[in-house]
């Protein structure tokens, strides 16, 4: 799989910018302030800067596996697998070419939806542009996975099984990094190109603006862009995470009658073990040094499940069980992640203390199926999250990160001050909600109306947990909502179906969730609710012969991340645009 972009951004990040130390040529002409947040404000004196940035990617798939199964006897099956999968990505072009404008009038107001920017000269003129910088990076990720399992099946009767199994599983993670930063403007003096060499955004934007032609300007000033070798390799971005684990398990199936009722049951217990070995670069305080962490923990994870037919159409489930939920691999990785800027910059940084945490959780449900014309279900469910793996973000010297000063722009000391944000295990959380769904064939509408169905469900779920911020006596926590979790979700589809063709018009609506927990000043990053409208057609040309018609994003919803529980401040404000998609399947 292969994937290029170019990628362009409009920014006040110049020398003289508004995301740094404020002590250039900047001048405050007025200003809105809301609570705490500087919501509209204008400039003068600001330096711009524009970014012309080229990625090609490419991920390489490798999957084999072996499985099969051997009848011993009536009563006994034997079942095994062997497999094996890889995954390589990799970022061999990743370049960036910035431009700066200086001394120039600037505003901005964020109370819009969109917020809006207004600049004080002609952004297109490439006489006001020169180059900055020029930045080369790669990226390698690679993944592996190892597994075996073996599995017996043993029936007593028609109406009850036992089952136990082995299983092996070795999950290997590693990447690394390379950059090359080189600076064009020595004594903030900006290098002077030619304008053959610059040219405007080539693609559809709110208001355009010059950028450089990356690839003339590279070959302009000479710069490295192969830098896959020792001497660009970042510091602190190597790493290698093993998870080696072995479980073993048992299991009781019954199916069978109860007072005239059937009843479908079966409860377990699995034991695992894991090995855990990170292997990478992490600060002891003063610089980066070379370790190698390692782990060992298990437990036992107990389940039951249960479902009872209280009539021939309603279905009653439960199900009471403990989980495990592993950090991510990347979360464990002896690394981090560094982004400079003028302010000082983020970095995010690996934790291999990182335990997994476990889940108890406990589901019941009521179902109804109207025989083949439709159902209707309702469920509630409670989730218990021991040591659930939360955020860190402290503010403090760059310095104190144990990084290369030689990472810096230039200017910049040790005492500028650095975001730095780590994945931990935080006291726990808990969830409940409800989910409610239905279905149902309007079949009994006269013809044509009776080829009409609908499809609706809804989720209501409410967690949430502690993240922290700062260290020290200075650390606090916030309560804020599980990662990536929407309190309400509600998706609903009218559907009119026959067997020449068919034609469903969808409608999926999500409530905001939380990106990530933000800073100390301002907490938690928010995606803003969505309401997608989709559509889709079939026609069925031959039997084996169907043609497809798609619309995705009918309504051109837009995508708004924003900042602040209470602020409330947009940051993006992201156009995808419909997507139209024709095609066609035919079956052999």
């Amino acid at each position: 799989m292969k994937n290029n972009r170019d990628n362009y951004s409009l920014t006040t990040s110049g020398t003289n910018s508004l995301t740094g130390n404020v002590t250039g040529s900047q001048v405050l002409q007025s200003d809105v302030i809301q609570g705490n947040a500087l919501v509209a404000s204008s400039y003068t004196g600001v330096d711009l800067r524009s970014e012309a940035n080229v990625e090609e990617d490419t991920t390489n798939f490798y999957q084999t596996d072996l499985h099969g199964s051997y009848e011993v006897t009536d009563q006994l099956r034997v079942t095994g697998l062997v497999g094996y999968s890889r995954s390589d990505y990799s970022l061999p072009v990743f370049d960036k070419v910035f431009l700066e404008s200086k001394n120039h009038a600037f505003s901005y107001d964020d109370r819009p939806d969109m917020p809006v920017n207004t600049y004080g000269f002609n952004l297109t003129d490439p006489t006001q542009w020169n180059l900055m910088r020029a930045d080369t990076q790669e990226n390698y990720i690679s993944s592996r996975y190892t597994n075996a399992k073996f599995d017996a099946f043993y029936s007593f009767n028609s109406s009850s099984t036992l089952q136990a199994g082995v299983e092996y599983k070795k999950f290997v993670n590693s990447g690394s990094q390379y950059n090359d930063k080189e600076f064009h403007n020595p004594d903030n003096v900006d290098t002077v190109i030619p304008d053959s060499l610059k040219s405007t955004v080539p693609y559809a934007t709110l208001g355009n603006y010059a950028v450089g032609d990356l690839n003339a300007i590279y070959n302009l000033i000479g710069q490295q862009r192969n830098i896959r070798s020792v001497q660009y390799a970042a510091p602190g971005t190597a790493y290698v995470v093993t998870e080696q684990t072995e479980s073993i398990y048992l299991q009781y199936n019954l199916d069978t009658t109860f007072m005239d009722h059937r009843v479908r049951a079966n409860a377990g217990v699995r034991y695992y073990s894991t090995d855990l070995t990170s292997s990478g670069e992490l600060n002891n305080g003063t610089s980066l040094q070379p370790v190698d962490i390692k782990h060992t923990y298990g437990d036992v994870l107990p389940a039951f499940n249960l479902a009872v037919d209280v009539t021939p159409s309603l279905v009653a489930r439960f199900s009471a069980n403990r989980d495990i939920s592993r950090p991510a691999l990347a979360n464990l990785a002896a690394a981090g992640s560094l982004t400079t800027a003028p302010f000082g910059g983020t970095l995010s940084v690996g934790n291999p203390d990182l335990k997994p945490f476990l889940a108890d959780e406990v589901e019941g449900s009521f179902e109804y199926y109207d025989h083949h014309v439709g159902f209707f279900s309702i469920g509630v469910f409670y989730k218990n999250l021991e040591s659930y793996i939360t955020t860190q973000t402290l503010t403090e010297p760059y310095s104190a990160t144990g990084y290369p000063l030689s990472f810096l722009l230039p200017g910049q000391t040790g005492s500028v001050s650095y975001n730095v944000t780590k994945p931990l295990n935080g006291p726990g959380a808990s969830l409940e909600g409800v989910e409610v769904a239905f279905q149902r064939d309007f079949d009994f509408l006269p013809a044509p109306f009776n080829h009409l169905g609908l499809i609706v469900n809804g989720t209501y779920v409410d967690g949430n947990t502690p993240t922290f911020f700062g260290s020290g006596p200075s650390m606090f926590s916030v309560n804020l909502p599980l990662a990536n979790l929407s309190k309400y979700a509600a998706n609903a589809t009218l559907y009119y179906e026959t067997k020449k063709w068919g034609v469903r018009l969808s409608e999926a609506y999500r409530d905001r969730y939380l990106d990530s927990s933000g800073t100390a000043a301002i907490v938690g990053d928010f995606i803003a609710p969505t309401n997608n409208v989709d559509f889709d057609a079939h026609y069925y040309l031959t039997p084996k012969l169907k043609l497809r018609l798609e619309g995705i994003n009918l309504t051109d919803q837009h995508i708004v991340e924003y900042t602040g529980i209470s602020q409330k401040l947009t940051e993006v404000n992201t156009k995808a645009g419909q997507t139209v998609v024709v095609g066609a399947t035919y079956e052999f």
